[in-house]
């Protein structure tokens, strides 16, 4: 369930122009405020609420829209198009966003926030540690569920991507069904999801054990 909606969340929810939701937010009508991290407005929950209700738009529309969505960041198309795949597998209403680049990944996350990112910790512009750093100064994002991913071996970095924010940890090439498992978990599916049949790995070619670790 989502605490905060996007402007372009709004317009699709109450089926009218993304453009007439930002002037109702300006004008008052639906009280709204801005993200300090990526300026995109946010729509309080029982903002919408009270809107829809005043205008008697069916809240049955909101229990449809809403969806568990997991937000892929990673500069390896093939290793995105794989985990985007997977996670359709996933029972329940998931949605699966993608991101190239930790810029992208701050613009989607400001237009639509999601539940879990997938946030590669070695990206060029914007790496893992910003957007982590990033969204967990954000008071808005700090419950925003990040699981970094890098197949790089490098020492440090599993303690250094957990201090800058992410919640735990996995290593590539990904088990699937470990991932899959722990995903579902972030998204609190219990009872409505299940991590599919997959049982293969990817990766990048830096080989390495499958490792997951919270953040303390």
């Amino acid at each position: 369930m989502k605490d905060f909606f996007t402007t372009g969340d709004v317009a699709r929810i109450c089926e009218i122009a993304p453009k007439t939701v930002i002037n109702y937010c300006e004008a008052g009508k639906i009280p709204s405020e801005k993200s300090r991290v990526t300026n995109y407005r946010r729509i309080p929950r029982q903002a919408l609420l009270d809107f829809m209700g005043k205008y008697g738009i069916p809240l049955a529309r909101l229990e449809e829209a809403e969806s568990q969505t997991v937000l892929i960041v990673d500069d390896d198309a093939d290793f995105v198009r794989v985990l985007r795949k997977a996670l359709k597998t996933l029972g329940g209403k998931t949605e699966v966003l993608t991101a190239g680049d930790g810029y992208e990944a701050l613009v989607e996350i400001g237009r639509r926030r999601p539940d879990v990112v997938i946030l590669d910790v070695r990206m060029p512009k914007l790496d893992g540690y910003e957007v982590c750093r990033a969204l967990r100064s954000d008071p808005e994002l700090k419950d925003l569920k990040i699981c970094a991913v890098s197949g790089v071996a490098e020492e440090g970095l599993e303690a250094s991507i957990l201090r800058s924010g992410a919640n735990l940890f996995m290593r590539k090439p990904l088990e699937m069904k470990t991932f899959l498992s722990t995903v579902s978990g972030l998204l609190k599916f219990t009872g409505r999801n299940h991590a599919g049949k997959q049982n293969g790995s990817y990766g990048s070619r830096e080989r390495g054990d499958t490792r997951t670790r919270a953040h303390p």
